[in-house]
C-alpha cells in the first residue's frame, strides 16, 4: 500500500425554494360574458386590477404595478379590433379575425403603473355573442 487517502466533508439539507412562476402563482385574471361589457363581470384571479364598465367600455384600473399579456377572444356580429386606450402603455401584439366579422382574437402587452388604466372599447360592435379575456403576468420588455 502506498498511503492512505481520507475525504472528509458537511452534507447541508435544505428545502427547495421555487420561485413563484414556476409553481404557476403569477398575478393572472380573467373576466368573460356575453354582453359586451353592458355590465361589469367579476374579474376572476390575484391579478391587481380592478374593473369599472360604463357604456360598454371596460375600464381596468391597476391598484400595483404590473406587466400582463392580454387575450381577448370575441364572438359576435359587425365585430373589429376593439379601440384600446388608457393611461398603461399598451402595444397590440397580434389580431385576428375571420372575412365574416363573426370572430376575433386580438393579443396586447399592458405595462401598468400603480392607478394606470386600460380600456376596451365594445360600443361600436353590433352583437356580441361572448368574450373572454385573460391578463397573464408577463415580461413586456421581452417584446
Amino acid at each position: 500500500m502506498v498511503g492512505k487517502l481520507w475525504v472528509e466533508y458537511d452534507i447541508e439539507l435544505t428545502t427547495p425554494q421555487l420561485n413563484n412562476l414556476a409553481v404557476g402563482n403569477s398575478l393572472s385574471g380573467f373576466v368573460s360574458g356575453t354582453d359586451a361589457f353592458a355590465t361589469a363581470p367579476p374579474l376572476v384571479g390575484n391579478a391587481p386590477l380592478v374593473l369599472t364598465v360604463a357604456s360598454n367600455i371596460a375600464t381596468f384600473t391597476a391598484s400595483a404595478p404590473y406587466s400582463s399579456l392580454v387575450a381577448l377572444n370575441l364572438g359576435g356580429t359587425g365585430l373589429a379590433p376593439p379601440a384600446t386606450g388608457g393611461t398603461a402603455t399598451t402595444s397590440a401584439k397580434a389580431t385576428l379575425g375571420n372575412a365574416a366579422a363573426t370572430s376575433f382574437v386580438s393579443q396586447y402587452t399592458v405595462l401598468f403603473n400603480e392607478g394606470d388604466t386600460f380600456t376596451l372599447n365594445f360600443s361600436t360592435f353590433t352583437t356580441v355573442t361572448g368574450y373572454f379575456l385573460r391578463f397573464g403576468q408577463y415580461n413586456v420588455n421581452n417584446g
